[in-house]
């Protein structure tokens, strides 16, 4: 990497001698201006491109770089204009029509920039790059199936194109195409082992399906490429209850919950774990534990001027609520479902179990003096 900076800087200072020598040399001047572009120093090339412009009125690569420029400083409509007056001198530019595409995509314009892409991948069918953004155009445009077919072709061209790979399964998803998801995902693991995120998301869909035994597969590789993981961990446990694995859901629980204190889902399904496999006081300190844990977040929420969304108390209630009425603490039972119920009104379930607890007696008043 250091050499290839020597070597460039070296041609540069060649290029600088020579163009002392012959400032009003187009050559020198068109290959300056690639050179400072090359080395991401626009401002410096903005003189030769101007220059180039200047000795040739028809350099059609000299107004695309003079839209490039200014795009590098945020000058919108200078950019546009030069682009497409590149485009008036050389409709086969292929530079200008990604970059005119590239600035409509950046500005939102999605179906004007996809027309520009369109051009390119017409002058050159290989770009799995200019499909990969007309993908990203019709996503954003709300254009789903164009969205699919232009991501399967830019990964065509190029199998191990990550991005593109993650969108499609991404869409297959939203889409309640699970397999191919999976399918997609397989695929790009084969050139991307160590990737987390892609066994993550994977592991998310074999969960979904209640895939159990291989989503904890895919969750177990995330954990070894990143040990801090505390989302992954969690899942881990979550798959291991439900495939009936439940002594060694809780080191994964007290993992995720170690890395990431206030993670109350993680918390949360320790004390339900707990409850399960009745170790009740234990149960009943993890979820006032994930009590306490919910309204630390929503004190910091508030000092954001956010707010928690308050249901998530619901089934931390609930839950102490069963326990505490198994342990025959009645009136503890009472205060969470009320609470619970203040929160979710529409809780049938938990209205009968209400219902059930015994009215203490009203003790007897006497109105005999003493």
């Amino acid at each position: 990497m250091k050499e290839n900076s020597n070597k460039n800087m070296d041609d540069l200072d060649k290029l600088k001698t020579k163009f002392e020598k012959n400032p009003d040399n187009l050559d020198l001047n068109k290959r300056l201006a690639d050179k400072y572009l090359e080395l991401n120093r626009p401002q410096d090339a903005l003189v030769h491109i101007k220059k180039c412009i200047e000795l040739d009125p028809n350099y059609a690569q000299g107004y695309n770089q003079l839209g490039v420029c200014y795009l590098t400083q945020n000058k919108v409509e200078e950019a546009e204009k030069n682009f497409i007056d590149a485009l008036k001198l050389d409709f086969n530019l292929i530079d200008a029509h990604f970059n005119l595409a590239s600035l409509y995509q950046k500005v939102g314009k999605y179906k004007k920039a996809l027309s520009y892409f369109k051009e390119v991948v017409v002058k050159n069918p290989q770009d799995y790059v200019a499909y990969h953004r007309m993908a990203e155009c019709s996503l954003a445009a709300s254009m789903n199936s164009e969205a699919l077919e232009f991501l399967k072709e830019a990964i065509r061209l190029k199998p191990d194109f990550l991005e593109a790979a993650t969108d499609l399964a991404t869409l297959y998803i939203k889409q309640g195409q699970l397999s191919d998801a999976e399918n997609t995902l397989n695929n790009i693991l084969k050139y991307y082992p160590k990737v987390a995120a892609l066994h993550f998301s994977l592991a998310l869909l074999l969960q979904e399906q209640e895939r159990y035994l291989e989503a904890i597969k895919h969750f177990r590789e995330v954990v070894i490429i990143d040990e801090n993981n505390a989302e992954a961990f969690n899942y881990l446990g979550e798959c291991c209850v439900a495939a009936d694995m439940k002594e060694q859901a809780e080191p994964f629980f007290a993992k995720a919950i170690k890395l990431q204190p206030d993670y109350y889902q993680a918390v949360f399904n320790l004390g339900n774990l707990y409850w399960e496999q009745e170790r009740k006081d234990e149960a009943i300190m993890t979820l006032e534990q994930c009590l306490t844990v919910l309204d630390e977040i929503a004190e910091r929420k508030e000092k954001w001027g956010e707010k928690i969304d308050e249901e998530i108390y619901t089934p931390v209630y609930n839950l102490l609520g069963k326990i505490y009425m198994q342990e025959s603490k009645k009136d503890k039972a009472k205060e969470m479902w009320e609470k619970s119920l203040e929160l979710n009104p529409e809780q049938p379930e938990i209205k009968k179990a209400l219902e059930e607890i015994p009215k203490p007696l009203h003790k007897k008043v006497s109105l005999t003096l003493d």
